[in-house]
């Protein structure tokens, strides 16, 4: 999905301030019109009206938190492409986390930490390379 003059449009939801931003500096770089919410609330407000091309969310935060946040954006827009991210939290590792993600709807998971390699790796997945 391309918005006004073939810009993608991405949202990003994160808790994390610095990791919220490299993540909008990266994706900016990339050519992405990035959104940036710090949390899912924030985050559903206008998704159903909005035209992102992908999401990108981390699974533990604050609130309804990643994972009831992609079953509501499944729900509100079953096209929508999600990158889930995740860290881990206390006794679940990042890849039991990402598994769950996996299971209730995300399209691609993104262990933390990662590099700015795998994260355009990742996002880059997504869309057909121009040609």
């Amino acid at each position: 999905m391309l918005g006004a003059k073939g810009v993608r449009n991405v949202l990003v939801v994160e808790d994390d301030k610095n990791t919220l931003d490299i993540l909008s500096r990266a994706l900016s770089r990339e050519g992405f019109r990035v959104t940036i919410a710090l949390n899912m609330e924030d985050a559903l407000k206008d998704f159903e009206r909005l035209d992102y091309a992908l999401v990108v969310t981390d699974i533990f935060m604050a609130g309804m938190g990643g994972i009831k946040g992609i079953q509501e954006m499944r729900r509100m827009r079953p096209e929508a492409k999600i990158l889930a991210t995740s860290a881990g939290y206390s006794e679940m590792t990042p890849e039991a986390a990402l598994k769950a993600a996996e299971r209730i709807g995300a399209d691609a998971i993104l262990p933390k930490p990662f590099s700015l390699d795998a994260l355009r790796a990742a996002v880059t997945g997504f869309f057909p390379a121009k040609t």
